[in-house]
């Protein structure tokens, strides 16, 4: 097999080396894939996203409460984004967060409410789950409050065990200093 990874004796200052066409991925680099269902697409071409919409949709939700849009770009240029369009108006988004060899972390899922109940984001994260990189990584994640049927749908399982999934969870990060601390004046 020309492209699988080479075992080295225990001799070697390396016990496995991987293929040299894996190494030089990037966020940037990435082929484009698309998914068409009827008038519906998802795409991976950063080039035709609508950084406005997803910038005003994510300030405005729960998770990502006033993120100013300087971080949606920055977020935006170091992930896999995938966006699903109505014809050619974007109505949806999500992006994967990956090192491009073991781990991928899905954020940033959404659909405007007008295109929700018809499936449009199951169809979205089995896109995100079909893209060629994910097939082989050894985990998958994302974190939701608010809709796991979606993902139980499509091959996700809530891990729910103590002691095993850690984080820093900080809520109220992108909202203003003063709406945070109240009305303590910062001298």
């Amino acid at each position: 097999m020309k492209n699988s990874p080479k075992l080295a004796s225990i001799n070697d200052r390396s016990a496995i080396s991987a293929p040299e066409t894996n190494r030089n991925h990037s966020v940037k680099n990435v082929p484009i894939f698309k998914w068409s269902k009827g008038i519906y697409a998802v795409n991976t071409d950063k080039a035709l996203l609508d950084i406005d919409f997803i910038h005003l949709f994510l300030s405005h939700s729960h998770w990502a409460k006033d993120i100013d849009k300087e971080t949606v770009i920055n977020s935006i240029e170091h992930s896999l984004c995938f966006a699903l369009y109505r014809q050619h108006r974007q109505i949806g988004f999500s992006r994967v967060v990956t090192d491009f060899a073991t781990f991928a972390y899905i954020c940033d899922v959404f659909v405007v409410p007008e295109y929700q109940g018809v499936g449009l984001g199951r169809w979205m994260i089995t896109c995100c789950l079909e893209y060629p990189l994910m097939d082989r990584l050894r985990r998958i994640m994302l974190v939701t409050t608010r809709a796991p049927w979606l993902y139980q749908k499509t091959g996700f399982q809530p891990l729910n065990q103590a002691n095993v999934v850690w984080g820093i969870t900080r809520p109220d990060i992108y909202q203003p200093l003063a709406a945070v601390k109240g009305n303590v004046q910062l001298h």
